[in-house]
């Protein structure tokens, strides 16, 4: 079993889902209400730009909600379930008091799967399509 986990601060918005789909496991995009409302879940581009690789990776990948933010909790954390690897992604409020501001998350993105190639070829486009070093777990920094 191989394993690497980054760590990223989030640069954009990325996806913007309901709020209320969101807390039971669905990824539906917001309504006119949920926008006014802001009743949202923004899922950072941190989390989107895995998210497109995965399904680049495997077509028939799954997106699992383990625990949805709240309304005085913006941590969640959720997975992206292929046929030969798991990503797991959290999103926690860490450098800022503001949840409006996407770079004030952190994002673990956690890699795993059987093969060690398939986790760096996952890590290897993950560094490709953003544009900021990663940090992985153990102090080490990838460069752009």
């Amino acid at each position: 079993m191989s394993r690497k986990v980054l760590e990223v601060r989030p640069n954009g918005p990325g996806e913007v889902v309901k709020w209320s789909s969101f807390r039971q496991g669905l990824f539906e995009s917001m309504s006119n209400v949920s926008r006014f409302t802001r009743l949202t879940t923004c899922l950072t581009d941190a989390v989107s730009t895995m998210w497109k690789i995965c399904v680049e990776m495997d077509p028939s990948c799954e997106r699992v909600v383990h625990k949805a933010n709240g309304l005085f909790s913006t941590y969640f954390r959720l997975a992206f379930i292929g046929t030969d690897f798991c990503v797991e992604a959290e999103r926690s409020l860490a450098y800022g008091l503001n949840p409006e501001l996407s770079s004030n998350y952190r994002v673990l993105l956690t890699v795993t799967s059987e093969s060690a190639e398939l986790v760096e070829a996952i890590i290897e486009r993950y560094v490709q399509l953003v544009p900021d070093p990663l940090r992985i777990a153990g102090g080490q920094t990838v460069p752009k």
